[in-house]
């Protein structure tokens, strides 16, 4: 496999987590009557609640995946090891990324609203 290949390869899924930034910023205006979007207990108490989650939650999507965008073909460029080890490498970046996303929003929230929605 050509090494232009795996880098964009390995630039994929950080351009997925680009588009579903994206789409949960598209989320936030419609209190969830959509299919998609930051959805917790917390975040769809209200239509309050709900805005903040996905305003917030996107953020922190669009500059993961900014950052995997950047750092995948960078550290695959310098460390060529093997497309296998790479791409495991890449999904447990993904999975980590992913988590992160889930502590950061659920952390933002409980620090804005109380548990009945309100602001604190």
């Amino acid at each position: 496999m050509s090494a232009t290949m795996v880098y964009l390869m390995v630039a994929v899924p950080g351009i997925l987590l680009l588009i579903v930034g994206f789409m949960f910023r598209g989320a936030a205006s419609s209190f969830p009557k959509v299919g998609m979007g930051y959805r917790s207990d917390l975040s769809r108490l209200n239509a309050e609640t709900w805005k903040e989650a996905n305003i917030f939650s996107s953020k922190v999507i669009i500059i993961a995946a900014i950052l995997n965008i950047i750092m995948w073909p960078l550290a695959t460029y310098i460390f060529w090891e093997g497309t296998t080890m790479i791409f495991i490498s890449c999904l447990a970046f993904v999975c980590l990324t992913l988590s992160l996303i889930v502590a950061q929003t659920e952390r933002h929230m409980d620090h804005t609203f109380t548990r009945e929605g309100a602001r604190k």
